[in-house]
């Protein structure tokens, strides 16, 4: 069982200070003040190296620290999108939305967060079948968009976002990560990772009946708790792109069972 995440003021006010820097910029900053502060006081290159690493090691988990902890914060929260600031960024959206209406999907909502980024979100329901299509765009950085089904207690996502699968993921959840994979292939992809987990005894199950933006709310903050559980995550997170991680999940669920990358309980059929 992951505990909920509660906030500190003291965490929170952290958090928003990190939100607000450019982590790029502040990491240089700090490297520069070190070079100058080693060459004015004439510093031991061992001890300038003893001071430097943590240093920056301090800064990495920081910012990552910010960046995934700022859904426990009481403005991370889905609002209405402000349409006349984001026009040209929706009008882009709604092209691929025409793509993804002739898939049989038909848009349920659309909404706008505040992270480190400005987060659309717009969402889809298939007209005949349990799946979900979120069309996500990180406003002047990034579109994609991931498909999504619960089965029982499992969740499974196919994702054309690669850095998502960036996280190690809590075990009932399944992630297949295509990459810039037309839409139709991802959702044929899904389709058949849902077949894989009907013939292992599990059943599609209504998500809709909750409201969505509250679903994405506590799915956010479930992964997260779930990430900040792991031994020193913050420092972790550049590793698990390049390591195993990171990797792994960059191939279909058909093709995670043939490895043995993953494991698909079955379940009893009475």
């Amino acid at each position: 069982m992951i505990a909920p995440k509660q906030l500190s003021n003291a965490e929170k006010q952290l958090i928003r200070l990190g939100l607000r820097l450019n982590p790029t910029v502040v990491i240089i900053g700090f490297a520069i003040l070190m070079v100058t502060w080693s060459t004015l006081f004439q510093i031991p290159l061992i001890i300038y190296n003893l001071l430097l690493l943590p240093g920056f090691a301090l800064l990495i988990a920081w910012f990552n620290y910010a960046g995934l902890a700022c859904v426990f914060l009481d403005e991370f929260i889905p609002h209405d999108i402000p349409e006349r600031k984001f026009a040209k960024a929706l009008k882009a959206l709604e092209a691929e939305a025409v793509k993804i209406q002739q898939l049989g999907f038909e848009e349920i909502d659309r909404f706008y967060v505040k992270t480190r980024f400005d987060l659309i979100e717009l969402v889809f329901k298939h007209q005949h079948e349990n799946i979900a299509l979120s069309l996500l765009c990180f406003v002047g950085r990034a579109t994609y968009i991931s498909l999504s089904t619960e089965l029982n207690n499992e969740v499974l996502v196919t994702t054309s976002s690669v850095k998502l699968s960036n996280f190690p993921r809590p075990s009932t959840s399944y992630l297949q990560t295509l990459g810039n994979t037309d839409h139709y292939l991802l959702l044929e992809a899904h389709k058949d990772a849902i077949e894989i987990f009907v013939d292992h005894g599990y059943s599609p199950v209504d998500m809709f009946q909750e409201p969505w933006r509250s679903r994405f709310l506590r799915l956010e903050r479930y992964f997260i708790r779930y990430i900040m559980t792991i031994p020193f995550w913050a420092l972790k997170m550049y590793f698990w792109v390049f390591t195993k991680p990171g990797k792994k999940y960059q191939v279909t669920i058909r093709e995670q069972l043939a490895r043995q990358i993953i494991q698909i309980p079955r379940l009893n059929s009475f």
